[in-house]
């Protein structure tokens, strides 16, 4: 039984199936369910005040941001110099050189996180809405299809983690050279904590906390705060592997975000606090003038 766990990668194969030069793979059939999956949860929270062609504006911009976002931070911050070389790599789904079918992958989070923000930028503006408030909803659902997106990950046998002893590890027949060594099946570490674990802090932040920005706030930092830590087990791009020799470009970016998010959230906290003492505190004047 252990040896059928730790070999489940090599029966798995990325590609549900191939139609002439198209390929379907599980990453990109996984990444469209997340997509479905949040956009449902996403859909049963808005529709008491969003219409639904608001609604359907808003994941316009959504996928929108999230797909230009995640694939031009992946170009800026993973592997600049291949596509300034070959700028037409990055959107084109053929091999330069064989012209064969490759499709797109290399996708970043933080890229498309910035994607998302913006995308909800205009949208507010469009229809004069709280950012904050689009944001909390959006946040919310984000979990639920992260989730779905590192199990892609799994299945098609990519982002796996760095070499173990522990017997839990998995032996991935994409890792570099070929090794055939036990790694940390990471991917799905980052789907029970950054998608699971996530969405009951989320759960626990919303009864909690009642301003607007607490959800959105505590997402970026939740997910920053648990991709830091998985990052200890995930095995680094090799095009840019370890800076300084330890840390992962994904962990200092993280870290970053954190900071900054812990910080936001504490400044919201105490602004919710000094208008809720302003109320009370006119309240009760009024009550000593009558």
């Amino acid at each position: 039984m252990l040896e059928w766990y730790q070999h489940l990668p090599e029966h798995i194969n990325p590609v549900v199936f191939t139609l002439g030069f198209f390929s379907l793979y599980w990453y990109a059939l996984m990444y469209m369910l997340a997509l479905g999956v949040s956009g449902a949860f996403l859909w049963r929270y808005v529709k008491s005040w969003l219409s639904f062609d608001q609604y359907i504006d808003l994941l316009f911009n959504l996928v929108l941001g999230i797909l230009i976002g995640s694939r031009v931070g992946y170009v800026l911050l993973y592997n600049f110099s291949y596509y300034a070389a070959k700028p037409l790599a990055i959107m084109w789904p053929f091999d330069l050189k064989t012209s064969q079918w490759i499709g797109i992958s290399g996708m970043s989070y933080y890229g498309g996180l910035a994607g998302v923000l913006v995308g909800i930028w205009f949208f507010v503006r469009q229809h004069k809405l709280s950012f904050w408030r689009v944001a909390d909803a959006v946040a919310f659902a984000v979990p639920f299809g992260y989730f779905f997106g590192r199990i892609g990950n799994f299945l098609n046998g990519e982002l796996y983690g760095r070499v173990t002893q522990k017997i839990w590890g998995m032996y991935f027949l994409n890792a570099d050279a070929g090794d055939m060594v036990l790694r940390h099946p990471s991917q799905l570490y980052e789907a029970f904590f950054e998608g699971i674990v996530l969405l009951f802090v989320l759960i626990f932040i919303r009864k909690r906390y009642r301003f607007s920005g607490a959800v959105a706030i505590a997402y970026a930092v939740g997910y920053s705060l648990f991709r830091l830590g998985v990052e200890f087990f995930r095995e680094p791009d090799p095009q840019i592997s370890f800076l300084f020799g330890w840390i992962t470009l994904g962990q200092i970016v993280a870290a970053i975000v954190s900071v900054i998010g812990i910080r936001l959230f504490v400044f919201r906290a105490k602004e919710k606090s000094m208008i809720q003492y302003k109320q009370v505190r006119k309240g009760a004047q009024k009550k000593i003038l009558k």
